[in-house]
């Protein structure tokens, strides 16, 4: 499964291309507002490329790890592989500093995250296991008929099937 997060741990700095707007905005109240637009909006990823909505590839143990050892906030939404691969995503390369000069030189900087174990030059996001979906923003398909839709109430915790679920509410995240 993949989430996209709707904030960043406490203390890891918040992406300087992020609109103004969004970078304002609580990690609930971003949810809130995703669910309310029934769209992602990208940005451009950490230090340069074309704007792209991200997520974190992981399992339900992974993600326990991220809230409660790494601290990501649990406002997110849940999404399965194929969905973000169908869409045009996938995930990113964790390159060499110089492998990943080249693939930014060959114009894919937006697959590529650069990686480095150097003291005091440390680049090392493995851990989120990323993928990308390059655009500006992104309307996730409806779910299928199902028991659970799109709800057209600004709160809504529904909109959510197996495709595209609140982080909260996945049965894999018991606490």
């Amino acid at each position: 499964m993949l989430v996209h997060f709707c904030g960043r741990p406490p203390g890891t700095s918040t992406n300087p291309e992020l609109a103004p707007a969004i970078a304002q905005m609580s990690p609930e109240e971003r949810l809130t507002n995703i669910l309310w637009e029934q769209a992602i909006w990208g940005t451009a990823a950490f230090r340069s490329g074309p704007n792209a909505v991200s997520f974190s590839e992981v399992s339900g143990a992974h993600l326990h790890w991220l809230i409660y050892s790494r601290g990501f906030p649990p406002w997110g939404l849940i999404f399965d592989r194929q969905t973000i691969y169908n869409a045009g995503g996938g995930p990113v390369w964790y390159a060499r500093r110089e492998q990943a000069a080249a693939a930014s030189q060959a114009g894919l900087s937006e697959w590529v995250v650069p990686f480095d174990t150097t003291w005091g030059a440390r680049s090392d996001w493995v851990h989120e296991q990323e993928w990308r979906l390059p655009r500006e923003g992104w309307r996730p398909p409806r779910p299928a008929a199902s028991s659970e839709s799109w709800s057209d109430e600004p709160t809504g915790s529904r909109g959510v099937s197996s495709m595209c679920r609140p982080v909260g509410c996945s049965s894999q995240t018991d606490h």
